[in-house]
């Protein structure tokens, strides 16, 4: 990806690891990433302070077949990545402990929402300072 300057707050929706590594090392002040997964649907928000995108995601996944995805699966992520830019624009300050939501709208009434823990060996996290849950 050519190193170019990203607007403040970035929206990322990428099935695609390495995608969301890029845009990571690019530092916006505000990421927020919706994928999906496995039939399931997961967003999370990332900024100075916060665990990164490679904190949340440090290994690429091994497989060179097609992801398996449908469209409501894909509208879960985009949503709950819609919510999280919506709270963070109108200055609603994030929760630690739902800087990631996971979810699977084929059994939504379990819908998991988690901190995500900085790693010590992460390479983005390097010009982010950690902040205490």
């Amino acid at each position: 990806m050519p190193s170019r300057e990203f607007a403040p707050s970035v929206l990322v929706g990428a099935d695609d690891i390495p995608t969301r590594w890029e845009v990571q090392n690019q530092r916006p002040r505000w990421l927020g990433i919706g994928a999906t997964s496995h039939w399931a649907a997961m967003a999370s928000y990332h900024e100075p302070g916060l665990a990164c995108a490679r904190c949340l995601h440090p290994r690429d996944e091994l497989t060179t077949e097609p992801i398996p995805t449908v469209a409501f699966v894909s509208f879960c992520a985009g949503l709950e990545l819609a919510c999280y830019f919506l709270r963070a624009k109108a200055g609603i300050a994030g929760q630690l402990a739902g800087q990631c939501t996971y979810l699977s709208p084929l059994r939504a009434e379990h819908i998991w929402r988690t901190p995500v823990a900085v790693r010590t060996d992460c390479p983005s996290c390097s010009s982010y300072t950690t902040r205490a849950a």
